[in-house]
């Protein structure tokens, strides 16, 4: 059953592959609580209003996705990020919340 209702969510990730005549990214992304997804690699639809031949191999992105259909998800935003950004997302014990406390 396809849902009408869009279910969106954000992920940061980096690009593994990129087929701009199907308009499908491979990216290996961070977990995805509102899907219930782990780190992972997948396909991804791009709307066409991402421009697909900015983004190649390599590229770490932040991404905003629709996954409401039984169907790959499809990317509805997209930008460019830092290393830092898509580790912090991947590994958050990699760059801990700097605790202020004092003893």
């Amino acid at each position: 059953m396809v849902s009408d209702t869009p279910h969106v969510a954000r992920a940061f990730g980096s690009v593994l592959q990129r087929d701009l005549e199907t308009r499908i990214l491979e990216i290996t992304h961070s977990p995805v609580p509102e899907a219930d997804w782990p780190i992972m690699q997948m396909e991804f639809y791009v709307s066409n209003e991402i421009e697909l031949a900015d983004y190649r191999a390599g590229d770490a992105v932040e991404f905003i996705f629709n996954f409401a259909a039984e169907q790959t998800p499809v990317i509805i935003a997209m930008r460019r990020t830092s290393a830092q950004e898509l580790i912090g997302a991947l590994w958050p014990e990699a760059f801990p919340e700097d605790d202020t406390e004092t003893e």
